[in-house]
């Protein structure tokens, strides 16, 4: 795999340990993680949208509004 999504948001507001270890693990076989914010509404993000090296994405819908 080249990409991994992670099409959920909801975790802890701080990045654990051990999936920043996995996806530390993950970004040395150059393998990109990608993840959604989620609904949080201004609000600190959720694991794993919150790890390093996770790229974060959040969505809008037809008339710009957050979907």
């Amino acid at each position: 795999a080249k990409v991994i999504n992670l099409s959920f948001s909801g975790g802890k507001s701080v990045c654990g340990a051990d999936l920043q270890n996995l996806l530390d693990r993950i970004a040395k076989k150059n393998i990109f993680v990608v993840a959604a914010v989620g609904n949080t509404f201004g609000k600190r993000l959720a694991e794993p949208s919150n790890c390093s090296g996770v790229i974060s994405v959040g969505a809008l819908d037809a008339e710009r509004a957050r979907a």
